[in-house]
């Protein structure tokens, strides 16, 4: 599903005299190995205590001194709408899940949902002085304090917009300047650890930090085409995948892939055992550097890397009927989930050699956006229906069953992240 995916996105488009066309979507380093890194941290907490008691302050202050406080912690610290009536049974780690899931605006600013508890409830976090009036398409959780949003072109500011937090979502920091996102809207994240992350949006946008977001920087200029990135999927502060829109003369969705940080691209061409009427890629999951997989227009691939290079797997069910399937998520080399259009929730249990349909029966859930799951029972989706209202959905049976959380505002909701008690998931 993309920004275009209705009849009455396309009019607004052909309208809209080229506004930006977009398509929807820890470690903590290496640990704490040695009582002198314990010191560092006790050091850096003392920091974050000083930060925030000061008085009097401004959002903008803490914006400011929080990105103080990573620059001198990097140099001590390396490293219900149409359900049945169900109710899920919560696992004691589902209980325990820390997720964030973000939409469309409503009252005039993008919307941020947070949970403490597996969605059992969520509270809209961020002000309209935080959050500019956008949509909001994508979030990447590093743990329970820190997570990173992006969102469409902000007309009053001129440029694309970027979130952070370190401290829960309590507060929402903008990041990014206008220098590097004129014009530009973001729509996909993904963080690698409380210093590096990436983010990708339209004209070819590719944006790294490696501060905890005090500075972006551009990259692929040159070596990127300019085409509408949508997905990113970072293993580590040196692997990268980016895949979006088919370039001109090409049939085939972009795949990029970078080793170094992002210094370099390389394309990777792929072809498919069927064809699809439209070849854009709109999202990208793994499980590491080796092994990824992309959806986008009617297409599942599984990309990995072999010893003479990299192999490029068909494995769109025959199934998908030409949909956009919008968002993947690898839990393991075995459980894959899939969404996409018209109420469709795929899960494979054989790393997407097949697939079987998981939506527990419901055919009035809308597009399906993005999915990600803790474990193969619990997992949570995402969607917006016709009227551009949204749903949190949740399964605790490995989606047998789903079950729509209550959420305090529900426009179309968009990017969802969850975390585990310790580590990044997705």
């Amino acid at each position: 599903m993309t920004v275009l995916r209705t009849q009455w996105d396309k009019l607004a488009k052909i309208f809209s005299n080229g506004l930006t066309a977009r398509v929807t979507q820890h470690d903590f380093g290496h640990g704490i190995k040695d009582f002198f890194s314990l010191l560092c941290l006790l050091e850096i907490i003392g920091a974050m205590l000083l930060i925030f008691s000061a008085s009097p302050w401004s959002m903008a202050d803490a914006c400011d001194r929080g990105c103080a406080y990573q620059t001198q912690a990097r140099a001590s610290v390396q490293g219900t709408g149409g359900l049945e009536e169900y109710t899920p049974m919560m696992t004691k780690h589902a209980r325990k899940a820390i997720g964030w899931a973000v939409g469309r605006p409503v009252d005039g600013y993008g919307t941020i949902l947070h949970t403490e508890d597996g969605g059992q409830n969520w509270v809209r976090q961020g002000t309209p002085e935080e959050i500019p009036n956008v949509e909001l398409s994508g979030v990447s959780a590093i743990d329970a304090r820190e997570a990173w949003v992006v969102g469409d072109l902000d007309e009053e500011s001129g440029y694309g917009v970027l979130l952070h937090t370190r401290d829960g979502g309590k507060t929402w920091c903008r990041e990014g300047k206008s220098d590097d996102l004129g014009g530009i809207g973001l729509v996909a994240i993904s963080a690698v650890d409380m210093y590096t992350a990436w983010a990708v949006g339209s004209n070819g946008v590719i944006l790294r930090t490696t501060n905890g977001g005090c500075r972006w920087e551009r990259q692929g200029v040159g070596q990127v085409p300019n085409v509408l990135l949508q997905g990113v999927y970072a293993s580590d502060a040196s692997h990268v995948w980016v895949v979006g829109a088919n370039e001109e003369g090409n049939k085939y969705g972009t795949i990029l892939r970078s080793t170094d940080g992002g210094a370099t691209w390389e394309k990777v061409p792929y072809t498919l055992t069927h064809t699809p009427t439209d070849f854009y890629l709109i999202t990208v999951h793994g499980l590491n550097a080796n092994e990824v997989w992309a959806v986008g227009h009617d297409q599942i691939v599984h990309i990995s890397i072999i010893s003479n290079g990299i192999s490029v797997t068909d494995q769109t069910p025959a199934f998908s009927s030409m949909l956009d399937i919008n968002g993947i998520f690898a839990l393991n080399r075995r459980t894959i989930w899939a969404v996409a259009d018209a109420s469709n929730i795929w899960r494979s249990d054989n790393g997407g050699k097949t697939w079987k349909v998981r939506n527990g029966g419901h055919h009035n859930l809308g597009y399906v956006l993005r999915v990600c799951a803790i474990d193969i029972l619990n997992a949570w989706a995402t969607t917006e229906l016709q009227d551009r209202s949204g749903q949190v959905l949740y399964t605790s049976d490995g989606g047998k069953n789903w079950a729509a959380q209550q959420i305090p505002v529900a426009p179309g909701m968009w990017g969802i992240s969850f975390v585990k008690e310790m580590g990044l998931t997705s």
